[in-house]
């Protein structure tokens, strides 16, 4: 039995990894990845999107703003045990959000969590990504709960 969306993002503490379709995106497009990240403000979260199409968003970067490939994370199967394949966290697009809307922005049924707990190393690698990204506004920067953070 699935619990419902709105339990379940109400539930969400620390760095996770939950998979789920947005519905703003095309009728026919998957469910992707996203790396959840805590705030400060316990009634919002980052999340960073995960894709498989590496190739698609280095080349934006290299053409549009080659400063933002520093704030991708580039994973292999290895480091995730989700992943079947080399994918990318997109680091640049990563959206501070208010629970309430992403329990809106989640097509039912679709909604899955899938690591509780993410690696504190890789961790670290996103927090850096974000922190370095001149796509991300300070005020999400600073939002970010670091707490769980290995200096």
């Amino acid at each position: 039995m699935k619990l419902p969306i709105s339990l379940c993002i109400d539930a969400l503490e620390g760095f996770s990894v939950c998979h789920f379709k947005d519905i703003r995106h095309q009728k026919e497009a998957p469910a992707h990845y996203y790396v959840v990240i805590p705030t400060v403000n316990s009634a919002y979260l980052i999340i960073c999107l995960i894709t498989s199409k590496v190739d698609k968003i280095c080349g934006y970067y290299t053409k549009s703003n080659p400063a933002c490939l520093k704030s991708t994370v580039n994973l292999k199967p290895s480091d995730l045990s989700f992943l079947k394949c080399e994918s990318i966290i997109d680091c640049n697009s990563a959206q501070h959000i208010h629970r309430n809307f992403l329990k809106k922005k989640i097509k039912e049924d679709t909604y899955d969590l899938i690591v509780k707990r993410i690696p504190s190393d890789l961790i670290n690698i996103i927090i850096s990504a974000i922190d370095s990204s001149p796509m991300i506004k300070p005020f999400t920067k600073k939002a970010i709960d670091r707490t769980e953070i290995n200096n």
